[in-house]
Parts: C-alpha cells; sequence; structure tokens
C-alpha cells in the first residue's frame, strides 16, 4: 500500500511538473508550431483528468477552487451572451488545470508544489535575462517587443510570482537545509537586476523596490508595518481609482518626473483611460466581453491597442462592474485570511500589494499567473515558519 502510495506520488509530481511547463510556456515557443500542438494536447488531458480529480477527490469542497472556477464561467458566458462566442477552448483549458492540480498539489505534496514552482520560475527569469537581446527577442503577434517570456509587463508579473514563491520556499526551510533557497533566492535577484540595468522597466523597479522595502521595515518594525500593511492595499487601489478619474498624479510632480523619470501623462496612459473610460460608460454592469475588439489606441502606429494599461479599468470594461467585483470579493477573502501580524498574513498583504502597484499602470489579460498567486497565498498554512513566528509571537496582540 506504502509502494502504491509512493508511486502514485511520484507520478503526480511528474505531471504536475509537466503542467506547470505547459501552462507557462515561454512565449517564444510560440513560434514552432510542434510545441504548439504538443501542448494543446497535453492541456486537453490535463483538463479531462482535472475534471475526474475534481469529482473524485472531492476539490468540490474548496472554496477558492470554486471561486475560479465560477468567475472563468461568469467570464465564458459573458462572452457568449455579448460577443456570440466564449473564450478561447485552450484558455479554459489552462485555467481549470491550474486551479485543479494546484491545489490538489498544495493539498497532498505542498512542498513539491512550492519547489517545483519556485525553481521553474527562477530559472525561467534567469533564461530571459541570460538570452536577451538589446532589441528584444522578438516581434510578438501583436507587433510588440518580447522577450523569452513576453513582455514587459509579463516580465515583471513573472518576477512577482518568483519572488513570491522563492520567499516562502527559503521561509518554509529550516536554518540548515536553506541552501538551494538562498542561491534560488541570489539568482532571482541577479536576474532581475541585470535585466533592469540592461533594460530598465519602472514597474519592476517599483515593484521590487516596494518588495524588499516593505520586507525590510517589516522585520525592523513589525508591530507599526504590519498596521500599515493592513491598509496599504486598500490605499493604493484608492489612489489607483483617483489617478484614473481625477489625475492627482500631477500633485506629485517631483516623484513621478525628477525621481522615477515619467512624465505626467505616465507615457500617454492618461489619454488610454479617456478613451476606455468612454467606452465603459456604454456597457457599465456587463462589461464588453474578453472577445472585444474596441481599439485604445491613439495615433495610426497604434490603431489597434487594447489595452487598457490599467488593470481594474482592464477589469471593469472588459468584465464590467459585476465582474470586477467578484474578483474584488476573491482579493478580499485572501487579504483577511490570515491575521496582520502572522507571517502568513504579511505575506499575503505584501504580495497584494505590489500587485496593487503593478496594475495603476499596466494590466494582464489571461488569469495564469494571478491564479498561482492567489492559491499560494490560500494554503500558506500548509507551510510552517518556525523561525519567523516564533520572532514575532510576542508582536501579535489580536487573534
Amino acid at each position: 500500500m506504502n509502494n502504491n502510495y509512493l508511486s502514485i506520488k511520484k507520478i503526480m509530481q511528474l505531471v504536475y511538473g509537466v503542467l506547470v511547463f505547459a501552462c507557462f510556456m515561454p512565449y517564444v515557443f510560440d513560434n514552432f508550431y510542434s510545441m504548439v500542438f504538443m501542448r494543446g494536447q497535453l492541456l486537453r488531458i490535463f483538463f479531462y483528468a482535472s475534471v475526474f480529480l475534481y469529482i473524485y477527490k472531492k476539490l468540490y469542497k474548496e472554496p477558492l477552487v470554486n471561486i475560479w472556477i465560477f468567475i472563468v464561467a461568469y467570464i465564458d458566458i459573458q462572452a457568449h451572451l455579448i460577443s456570440g462566442y466564449g473564450i478561447n477552448i485552450m484558455n479554459i483549458y489552462i485555467y481549470i488545470d491550474i486551479v485543479v492540480f494546484s491545489v490538489y498539489c498544495c493539498k497532498t505534496i505542498p512542498n513539491f508544489f512550492l519547489k517545483v514552482n519556485t525553481y521553474y520560475f527562477t530559472v525561467l527569469l534567469a533564461l530571459n535575462t541570460l538570452f536577451m537581446g538589446s532589441n528584444g527577442a522578438f516581434i510578438n503577434s501583436n507587433g510588440q517587443v518580447s522577450y523569452l517570456i513576453g513582455t514587459k509587463t509579463s516580465i515583471t508579473l513573472f518576477q512577482i510570482v518568483a519572488f513570491l514563491f522563492v520567499h516562502v520556499y527559503y521561509r518554509a526551510k529550516s536554518n540548515k537545509k536553506k541552501n538551494d533557497a538562498t542561491l534560488l533566492y541570489m539568482v532571482l535577484i541577479a536576474s532581475v537586476v541585470i535585466y533592469n540595468i540592461r533594460q530598465p522597466i519602472s514597474t519592476s523597479k517599483i515593484c521590487m523596490a516596494l518588495w524588499f522595502g516593505m520586507m525590510f521595515l517589516y522585520y525592523i518594525f513589525p508591530k507599526k508595518i504590519g498596521i500599515v500593511l493592513n491598509w496599504l492595499f486598500w490605499v493604493i487601489n484608492v489612489v489607483n481609482v483617483l489617478i484614473i478619474f481625477f489625475k492627482i498624479q500631477y500633485r506629485f510632480e517631483y516623484l513621478l518626473v525628477d525621481v522615477l523619470h515619467e512624465d505626467l501623462t505616465l507615457d500617454n496612459r492618461e489619454y488610454i483611460w479617456e478613451i476606455v473610460i468612454a467606452n465603459i460608460i456604454n456597457r457599465p454592469l456587463f462589461g464588453h466581453s474578453i472577445n472585444s475588439n474596441v481599439s485604445f489606441g491613439l495615433s495610426e502606429a497604434l490603431a489597434y491597442n487594447r489595452s487598457a494599461h490599467n488593470q481594474i479599468l482592464s477589469w471593469i470594461f472588459y468584465f464590467g462592474l459585476i465582474g470586477t467585483i467578484i474578483i474584488f470579493i476573491l482579493l478580499a477573502l485572501l487579504f483577511y485570511r490570515y491575521k496582520v501580524l502572522d507571517i502568513r498574513g504579511v505575506i499575503t498583504r505584501m504580495t497584494l500589494t505590489v500587485l496593487a502597484t503593478l496594475w495603476i499602470s499596466e494590466q494582464w489579460f489571461l488569469f495564469t499567473n494571478f491564479m498561482l498567486i492567489t492559491i499560494l497565498l490560500n494554503y500558506l498554512q500548509e507551510y510552517e515558519f518556525k523561525d519567523i513566528e516564533s520572532k514575532l509571537s510576542k508582536y501579535i496582540y489580536w487573534r
């Protein structure tokens, strides 16, 4: 019986490792038909396996799984009703595969789930830095300069995922077994720094500075910074709305222009947002669906541009206020899942705060990275942080 269990466990580890590659395959492979075809076949097989796991392993009892399935179903049905056809079937496969398999692994082999994602995203970012060209690796189907794992926005999002997994992986290990985690952390930091030296990404620099800044201050002033973290995510989202609708960035000219070297229109994003808002007014509740062909282009050179360059605005435009509220309910459930000064609560709040900072000026169309982040945060209780909790216990004054 034990041998059978071990063999099943090893098979699941192999399957999940392949799944991670299939779901987060570097965009550069999209140029190879054989890789795209093989990936599609694998995702379809994994989808049928996901349905089996969902029923047989009773994953319908896991609230996070049901919330994500509900969100995917909402987006698909909304797209059918508005545009006449649903979202890409491959995206449905990817979403269901990630959620079901990742949650199942979190419940059964949590250490492997953490390890395989930590190694994969760290190595991926290192390779992206190693093989980057001064003018980009290739031009993608949308005419954008892309690197091994995608555009600058994609790279920043991958960096946030990698830092979250590496940090949890490092903290979940005892002091005597941190060698590989320490090496991975160093490789990740080096790859991000070198990339930003060769090809600066302002959002990457801001997000990483915020991540390490919050971490550093928390270990010095855990009680005070813990209270700040309990509000910072929501404050940044309010600031986001104020920037979009009231242009308050003009009040911070010194910070934007002299410190961050950005123009006050945030690289013309202000004008793009005006176009997006004008379109949102037409369908505020249910949105235009992810299949919308509405362009936010500002000129002939940018005649077709589907990016709102703001995540909240993008959600409202594509999914409507109803879909956006559903997503924020998920975020609120994650945010308040752990106490504010529990290390799990700190990691959750730090991660969501960095994401909120990113989506002031950027957006993502696919939920893949976002899903993986929510899954790890939701199941942080599967890992022990004894070396941290013992030091913080005296500061935890509400339970």
